[in-house]
């Protein structure tokens, strides 16, 4: 009450099951926003006049989804992707926070080019953003600057020798990389790691093309389970050492996921990404199907692997589900000729849009628990990357960043409805049942029934904090 009357909301969700940090589901509740943030969770009949109403017509209410792991291609390669396009495909997929990678121009490499990438999106984007910092074998005297931005994670790029005309972005060398470490383990973030042994995959790949092999599963042969799995026990062994917290990226391998299980029943602060094409695609399956519309780094493998990883995410070994969006044009991923030359094809594809709905089918089929969704792709995420308790759950005094999932709705994927710039993705035609009715970023209806109503910029630079412990 203020002056005798009823305060005013500016939006109220009605009509929805929430689902609660617990994991419980509830009706009859009401979720009151006044700015950005959650005011109340009351009874329907106690919910306040509103400047706006949502009616969720009994779908579920969960809090906006948060990806870990996105290449928004700008500032830099705008051919591909850029901020407006990534950010509206974010809010049609129910994300409204997402971390982006470092391959932009300049890199995000410094504290300088990490403070002109974030001035860059709250110019541009329509959620809310947070980054990683790239260490290199140059920039150790930037770790501590990169930390004091607010940055959510540093990475490492295990995998590549990743040069361009002005830097080296490749993975330090392992004793550097343990000097890294130390460092990274002082600001109190993870060090998030693409893990793969570089050395197996160049072998590998160097006597593959001797032999005359580009089709598409000589990719796989290339980049095998072993270069996964020492990379990843490589990693854990260090950190054994220095006791800095370490995050897995886009993990792929039955071999690997076992390692993490070990280290976690260790007690050792380690946590794990998977994506869903690891989880819904198999080599044999859809890689020769698909071709080079399918190639990723790592690799999708084998139905082992991906039973693993469904172990993983059931057990709590598996913490995080991300997109790993890496939009590459047609030409770029050869989509008129896909059986041509599997090393001419660039990897990665574009995911942020179709990753909610895709589980959300998976969740219709008993394979997921709406529940365990949520835990994975928004709380988990927050907590390992300093976003929560203001982002990752409902709960009042939370940002009103909120996602409502229809369960029921089925269609299919049809590329030419995605908002991002470059659409080539395997799983184009796919049968999916579940989708986002409705997006809210910080307090305002971003998305609704197909429409992006939001604008550039109204998203804005989330601070993680910093220092957070891990789960």
């Amino acid at each position: 009450m203020n002056g005798g009357e009823t305060l005013v909301a500016d939006l109220v969700i009605r009509n929805g099951i929430l689902v609660l940090e617990d994991g419980s589901e509830a009706s009859g509740l009401a979720i009151v926003i006044r700015g950005n943030r959650i005011a109340a969770i009351c009874l329907q009949d106690d919910a306040p006049p509103s400047r706006q109403v949502v009616d969720a017509g009994g779908a579920a209410v969960v809090p906006g989804f948060i990806d870990p792991h996105v290449h928004t291609r700008a500032p830099g390669y705008e051919h591909k992707e850029d901020f407006e396009s990534c950010s509206a495909a974010a809010v049609a997929g129910g994300i409204t926070t997402f971390l982006a990678m470092f391959n932009v121009i300049p890199p995000n490499t410094t504290e300088q080019n990490c403070r002109s990438f974030i001035e860059y999106g709250e110019a541009h984007s329509l959620v809310n953003f947070n980054m990683y910092g790239l260490i290199t074998p140059t920039n150790f005297d930037e770790i501590a600057g990169m930390a004091r931005l607010g940055i959510s994670s540093f990475k490492v790029l295990m995998g590549y020798k990743f040069e361009t005309a002005q830097q080296d972005l490749s993975c330090p060398s392992d004793g550097p990389l343990l000097d890294a470490m130390q460092m990274v383990s002082q600001t109190g973030l993870p060090l998030s790691v693409h893990a793969e042994n570089d050395d197996i995959i160049r072998h590998r790949q160097q006597r593959l093309r001797v032999e005359g092999r580009k089709d598409p599963a000589a990719h796989l042969l290339s980049r095998p389970n072993l270069a996964e799995e020492e990379a990843i026990n490589r990693c854990i062994i260090f950190s054994r050492r220095v006791g800095n917290r370490l995050h897995f990226l886009h993990v792929s391998s039955k071999e690997g996921i076992e390692r993490i299980r070990e280290a976690k029943r260790e007690g050792l602060p380690v946590t794990a990404e998977t994506c869903p094409h690891y989880l819904l695609m198999t080599n044999g399956d859809h890689v020769a199907r698909y071709g080079s519309v399918a190639k990723i780094n790592p690799p999708i493998r084998e139905q082992a692997d991906q039973d693993a990883l469904w172990q993983g995410i059931n057990e709590g070994y598996v913490d995080v589900i991300g997109t790993d969006h890496a939009p590459q044009t047609d030409d770029e991923k050869l989509l008129q000729r896909t059986h041509e030359d599997i090393w001419s094809a660039l990897p990665g594809f574009a995911g942020i849009e179709t990753c909610i709905p895709l589980l959300l089918t998976e969740v219709n089929k008993g394979r997921l628990t709406l529940a365990k969704l949520v835990e994975v792709c928004s709380r988990n995420p927050a907590r390992i990357f300093g976003l929560y308790p203001q982002r990752g759950s409902l709960r009042a005094g939370a940002e009103a960043d909120i996602a409502i999932l229809d369960p029921r709705r089925e269609w299919l994927v049809d590329r030419r409805h995605l908002h991002s710039k470059a659409t080539a993705t395997p799983f184009e035609g796919w049968n999916v049942k579940g989708s986002v009715t409705h997006t809210i970023v910080n307090g305002t209806l971003v998305y609704e029934n197909g429409e992006v109503l939001g604008r550039p910029g109204h998203g804005r630079f989330v601070r993680a904090a910093w220092g957070r412990q891990a789960m």
